[in-house]
């Protein structure tokens, strides 16, 4: 998390399993300065156990609305369900949330503090965050705490998803996607009926194959075609050998782009 306050001094905090050394101080080849002597870059680190993270935003968050360090007016005009919110943690107890997090109520308050200072933030996660069972979970944890102090929607502020590949992400929201239209409507007549008003041809209402069941299905003889765009099957999902033999049996032509832009035949 990056936050700014009104001496526009800048903090970076990691919140993370393991203090890495790259998110501590990294170095640039091209600038001789970061060359020789290295760019710090986290001013905090506060270390979870593996999938404690929402006990530790929520600890965060308890702190937060304990002490009165949250956007009430942004909250009113602009989120919905923050008392069923408040409730919800009322109900968790700080023991709780230690043992879950593997911080101490302390570590959560100096967090909460970063956060109640700071007038502007940033909120970064990765796919550590989203490979989870509970990933959904986790990135509303996060949600949560950017809506209680309005760090959404104005300049400096804002939610920001790293994927491991560049253009999943875009290319998801835009519409590249197998179970959702564009803008994560759903997959019902009506929308489709108004998206191919508004496009000018047929929108199918049946949903697309994800891509285990895109695998699954040329394994079985049942895929005709497949174009990937953004990834290597073979690099990245798992049972390479059980993929490569799908892969073989697509009836026409196959062609695999992977991120670093080579055409990878089979």
């Amino acid at each position: 998390m990056r936050f700014g306050n009104k001496w526009n001094e800048r903090l970076d905090a990691v919140i993370n399993t393991y203090r890495e050394p790259g998110m501590e101080r990294y170095w640039v080849p091209s600038i001789l300065e970061s060359a020789l002597f290295g760019t710090k870059f986290a001013e905090d680190f506060f270390l979870v156990n593996m999938g404690g993270d929402i006990a530790f935003l929520n600890g965060t968050l308890k702190h937060l609305i304990a002490n009165n360090w949250v956007d009430f007016s942004f909250i009113k005009n602009y989120t919905g369900n923050f008392d069923e919110l408040k409730a919800s943690l009322d109900h968790q107890s700080w023991e709780e949330l230690e043992q879950i997090s593997g911080a101490t109520r302390d570590e959560m308050l100096a967090f909460a503090k970063m956060v109640g200072d700071a007038e502007k933030a940033v909120f970064v996660w990765s796919m550590g965050i989203t490979q989870h069972e509970c990933g959904e979970d986790n990135v509303r944890a996060i949600i949560n705490l950017a809506l209680t102090k309005g760090f959404v929607g104005r300049e400096g502020c804002g939610l920001m998803p790293i994927r491991g590949h560049s253009g999943v992400q875009g290319g998801a929201e835009m519409g590249c996607y197998a179970t959702v239209f564009p803008g994560g409507k759903a997959i019902t007549p009506e929308n489709a009926a108004q998206l191919s008003e508004q496009w000018g041809f047929e929108v199918p209402t049946c949903q697309g194959l994800t891509v285990s069941e895109m695998i699954h299905a040329a394994h079985t003889g049942q895929l005709d075609v497949l174009f990937s765009v953004g990834g290597n099957f073979l690099e990245v999902l798992p049972e390479p050998d059980y993929v490569k033999a799908a892969l073989k049996r697509v009836r026409s032509g196959k062609y695999l782009w992977n991120w670093r832009g080579k055409c990878v035949s089979i």
